[in-house]
This record gives structure tokens, C-alpha cells and sequence, in this order.
């Protein structure tokens, strides 16, 4: 791995290229009338909002910090010089997917060859559902691509101890931060990795701590802004997430067949910002975002504390039914996904109907 991965003959790039690109233009066409109408996570409404009041929340001058924020910016970059379309969300996502690819093409050449990277990258990149998944507005397009270069970036800083590639490597998994705060902790996993081949250890602690700082500088205004805008410093409110998944009622729901946003919500609770966004701008503006997440966030570590056994259960549930494949073994996607979306608007409609 010290080497200089070899060079990549141009026709495993351009064989990479078709097979990142062309199932998901198949695809595209296929689901072109559906990409922003049958699922779109709510990233969506943060950029449509943004581009057109400059707040960053689902109703303009009402400013919210319920989503990590990397794939609204993405999405808002889109719309505001292009257009909302299934044209160019699809091709821009395209394009990532084209993107990592080769990302993982290179990575795989570094370590084992230009055939380990060929294979890495159609393996990737062929999975029937990254296929389908990668066209339609999911923020894990990004996820995916900024994995693979913090991987790239660790490894040439590894080789080459540049503290230039170690800054690079905490500023890309500071970005990966804000696309999904769950990465919150990947620094300090990457420091020590980065740095460990580094002498004296005095400039490899340097070296770790470069990495460190570079997914600060990235993240740290954004953080700032939710401490003044929003009342905490937070990369995201939503914590109503992670309860969702981490309650004693999640493995009942998900071993019917149920999806995660099936969970009941606790007794007496008010509604959470998606939902009082759809109420009125009123009930919007009176929610306290700080205080739920602080609520959710203690629901979830007493039921860490208190209920282990159960946390096990749901930990083996979710490593035996894998990615979307339900126990009876069928797929939920995109089957899944349309009949959420009947759900969800028909809970929007009773929502919205007076009583």
C-alpha cells in the first residue's frame, strides 16, 4: 500500500463509466414521473425553501436545523441556476454515481491492481438497488461518494504523511458530517490511521490533529449557526429520527412488515417541525426544536440503559433483514416506498381537515 497505485488503463475507466451510468439512465427514464412526486425526503422542501426565501427550513422566515444539511445545499445548488426536474436531479445524481465509481476504481487500484479496482467498481456500482436508489432525491448519493474519497484521501495521507492530504481528509469527513451526523465520530477514527506512520510521534500527533481540525473548520459554522438561529449548537434537531429506530416499539413494527416512520409517536407529545409545518406558519414558529431534540435524545439513552435486552433484538433484527428486505422476503422498494407515500399523505389529509 506504499506504493503509487498503477495507472488505470483507459478502457477500465470508460467500462466503469457505462456501468455507473447506463443502468441508471434505464432507470431514469422508468421513473421519471415518479422521482419527485412518489418519495421525496424532506431535504427537498429545505431547498426548494432555500431558493426561494433564503431560510433554511420548510416555510420561508422560519428557520430550522431538523435535517443534516449537505443534501439540501446540494439540491438548492441544483434548482436555483437549473430547474426542479426529474431531468436534472437524475442526471446530477447520475454524475455523482459516476463519480464514486471511480473513486472506488482508484482506491481498489491502489491496493490490489487495476483489476481489483475494476471489480470493486462494478461491484459498487451494479447493485440492482444503489441502481435504483441512486435517481431518486435520497441523500445517500452523497453519503456514498464522499465515503469512498475520505477513503482515497486517508490512504494517499497515509503514503505520502502530507499534512495537506491529512487537512483534506478531516475537511471531506467533515462534509460526510453534515450529510449524516451519525459520521460524527469518523475524525477521530481517521487520526490515528493517518498519522500512525508518521516520526517523530510528535508530528504524528500534529498529523492527527490536522485531520481533526479539518472536519472542525467545515462543520463548525454550521454548528454556530444553529446555536444562534435555532438555540443549540447541533448538526441536526432531529433526534426524533434516531428514537424512531430505538423505542420498545420499533422491533414489534418492523417484524410485521412495518417501516420505520410507522412507529407511534409517545403520548401528549406536540408535533415535531415537519409536522407543524404543515399545520399552519403559526404552529411552525411555536415549536421549540432544541427542547424536542433534547427530549427524543434522552428517550432513546434511557432505552439504551433500561431496556439492552431489547436494543440486542432490535440490533439482530436489523442485521438479519438487511437492507429494505423484509422477513417474508419480499422487497419494499419501490413497492414500499409508494404505499409510505399513500400513508403519509393520508395522514397529511387528516391532518389538515378540521375537526
Amino acid at each position: 500500500m506504499g506504493r503509487i497505485a498503477q495507472r488505470i488503463p483507459r478502457a477500465a475507466v470508460l467500462l466503469v463509466a457505462a456501468a455507473a451510468a447506463l443502468p441508471r439512465l434505464v432507470a431514469l427514464g422508468i421513473e421519471r414521473k415518479e422521482i419527485l412526486e412518489e418519495y421525496v425526503e424532506k431535504s427537498d422542501t429545505f431547498a426548494r425553501t432555500l431558493v426561494t426565501s433564503g431560510t433554511f427550513g420548510f416555510l420561508p422566515e422560519v428557520p430550522s436545523a431538523y435535517t443534516q444539511p449537505l443534501y439540501a445545499w446540494f439540491l438548492a445548488a441544483l434548482y436555483w441556476p437549473l430547474d426542479r426536474s426529474w431531468v436534472v436531479v437524475g442526471l446530477a445524481q447520475i454524475a455523482i454515481a459516476v463519480a464514486t465509481a471511480f473513486v472506488v476504481l482508484d482506491i481498489g487500484a491502489r491496493l490490489g491492481g487495476a483489476r481489483i479496482g475494476i471489480l470493486a467498481a462494478l461491484v459498487t456500482t451494479l447493485h440492482p438497488y444503489a441502481v435504483w436508489h441512486d435517481i431518486h432525491v435520497n441523500r445517500e448519493i452523497l453519503d456514498g461518494l464522499l465515503a469512498a474519497l475520505v477513503v482515497l484521501l486517508a490512504l494517499m495521507a497515509a503514503e505520502s504523511r502530507s499534512r495537506w492530504l491529512a487537512l483534506a481528509t478531516g475537511a471531506v469527513a467533515g462534509l460526510a458530517i453534515l450529510g449524516n451526523a451519525r459520521l460524527v465520530l469518523l475524525p477521530l477514527v481517521l487520526a490515528p490511521y493517518v498519522a500512525w506512520r508518521v516520526l517523530p510521534r510528535g508530528r504524528a500527533v500534529a498529523t492527527g490533529l490536522v485531520v481533526v481540525l479539518g472536519a472542525v473548520l467545515v462543520v463548525a459554522p454550521w454548528v454556530v449557526r444553529n446555536d444562534v438561529v435555532i438555540g443549540c449548537p447541533t448538526i441536526t434537531t432531529d433526534t426524533r429520527a434516531l428514537w424512531k429506530a430505538n423505542n420498545p416499539a420499533t422491533y414489534d413494527v418492523l417484524a410485521r412488515g412495518g417501516w420505520i416512520d410507522d412507529v407511534p409517536d409517545p403520548p401528549g407529545v406536540p408535533p415535531w417541525p415537519e409536522r407543524a409545518a404543515e399545520i399552519s406558519v403559526a404552529a411552525a414558529r411555536a415549536v421549540d426544536e432544541c427542547a424536542q431534540s433534547a427530549f427524543y435524545r434522552d428517550e432513546v439513552f434511557d432505552f439504551w440503559r433500561d431496556e439492552l435486552g431489547e436494543k440486542a433484538r432490535l440490533a439482530v433484527q436489523e442485521h438479519g433483514d438487511g437492507d429494505g428486505v423484509r422477513r417474508d422476503g419480499a422487497l419494499p422498494r419501490p413497492v414500499g416506498l409508494r404505499a409510505r407515500t399513500a400513508r403519509r399523505v393520508r395522514a397529511r389529509a387528516c391532518l389538515a381537515a378540521p375537526p
